[in-house]
């Protein structure tokens, strides 16, 4: 046993007093299903499982990392190593998602599971389980350009590493295997009558191949299924979003290789699918194959500069604005009584009229401030203090606050300061 495996009466224990009180158990169904959305790691399951779970209502769609929070030393690992988390808590959530399965069988409850379908003989033995218990089986195969679920998992990889310094690595060999193996094991399930439904679906949710299964057309759907899949892992038919987004995540992976030189694990991976993806699409210029050609250094520019500009992308002060308005906001509100809050807003009033100063404030409050990364300037309080004469009463000051924390567009504009003013 690892150093954070359980032992069974541990396991029971959790599963009994904690997980089984919030498992969405109900009366049980007519007629029960189990559907296996498969796909090789990095293919965008989520989206099937979840179409998978209202298609059938009441599915519960049983995943185990729902299950890894339960794990005593959950929060220890997560402070002290959160990329160890899923390693440290493997064995308990494996365990209790058979336990999952077990309630929902028992009560012939539909349920949605996810699988790479690497292992014929697991596959299998599930299939066979619920079969013979009156459940229907169902199989949606979510065909997926094997480039694409690469760069997923290598996008996840990098995201991980920028974050936390460390990244959780997807084996290709493991990828790969799935990528072969999909097909034959759906190839055998429906010719042994495993699977009473196919549906294939691509990356975007689109169906391209639905039917049920029946002893007289298995070859037929057999064919048919493999046409789809194939069909879905071509690289040149992936859609316009999909398409920007893997220029995207091009140029985040040569970004990386570039100030990462050390990590060769994503350069040769990044040489590997980058190529022959251009290769397979005529629409795009071609590369040479072998090699990651070295990261540019305009394409490291370019990404660095789409960040700092959807870090700050706000107006830039006209010549002079900053000393004015830091030497305006420099004095406090003074405490000695409406005359000298008169000539503080007459000050105020001065630079609300000041004609380069004004629209661009005007245009800052009504585009709204960044709430990242606004100039130290305007991102302490900006204030428009507006006093009445002294008639017997208290001072009114009205304050405008532009800050770090403002999610919402000011609409105050530079006429409606001058009239704060007066």
């Amino acid at each position: 046993m690892g150093p954070f495996d359980l032992d069974d009466a541990t396991l029971r224990r959790i599963y009994d007093s904690q997980i089984s009180q919030v498992m969405p158990l109900h009366e049980p169904e007519r007629e029960p299903c189990i559907v296996l959305v498969a796909a090789q790691p990095g293919a965008g399951k989520t989206r099937a499982v979840s179409d998978a779970s209202d298609a059938h209502a009441g599915a519960y769609a049983l995943q185990g990392d729902e299950f890894r929070h339960y794990h005593p030393a959950y929060k220890q690992v997560m402070r002290a190593d959160p990329l160890r988390m899923p390693a440290a808590t493997a064995q308990a959530s494996s365990r209790w998602a058979e336990m999952a399965m077990d309630s929902l069988q028992r009560q012939h409850n539909s349920l949605v599971l996810e699988t790479t379908m690497r292992h014929p003989d697991a596959v299998q033995r599930t299939l066979d389980r619920f079969k013979t218990t009156g459940y229907r089986t169902e199989a949606v195969i979510v065909a997926t350009p094997p480039e694409q679920s690469l760069m997923g998992t290598m996008i996840r990889y990098i995201e991980q590493t920028e974050r936390n310094g460390r990244g959780r690595w997807v084996d290709p060999s493991v990828h790969d295997e799935a990528v072969r193996q999909m097909p034959k094991t759906l190839t055998e399930q429906i010719a042994k009558g495993g699977i009473d439904h196919v549906t294939i679906t691509n990356r975007a949710g689109e169906t391209l191949y639905a039917a049920d299964v029946t002893p007289e057309n298995h070859s037929e759907a057999i064919a048919s299924a493999l046409r789809a899949i194939s069909e879905g892992q071509r690289f040149d038919r992936i859609p316009p979003d999909q398409r920007a987004q893997w220029e995207h995540d091009v140029r985040h992976v040569r970004a990386f290789v570039g100030a990462h030189p050390e990590d060769a694990q994503v350069a040769r991976l990044a040489a590997r699918i980058t190529a022959p993806a251009q290769a397979r699409d005529p629409g795009r210029p071609q590369e040479p194959r072998g090699r990651l050609q070295t990261p540019m250094l305009e394409d490291i520019r370019e990404y660095n500069a789409q960040r700092r500009a959807l870090r700050d992308d706000r107006p830039q002060p006209p010549a002079g604005a900053r000393h004015r308005l830091r030497r305006t906001l420099k004095r406090g509100i003074p405490a000695g009584g409406p005359h000298e809050g008169l000539a503080r807003t007459r000050q105020v009033k001065k630079t609300s009229r000041d004609k380069a100063l004004g629209p661009y404030l005007s245009r800052l409050w009504n585009a709204g401030l960044p709430p990242h990364a606004p100039p130290s300037w305007i991102s302490s309080t900006l204030c428009l203090r507006r006093c009445r004469a002294h008639r017997g009463t208290t001072p009114r000051y009205a304050c405008l606050k532009a800050d770090r924390t403002a999610t919402g567009a000011i609409t105050e504009s530079a006429e409606e300061a001058r009239r704060a003013g007066s």
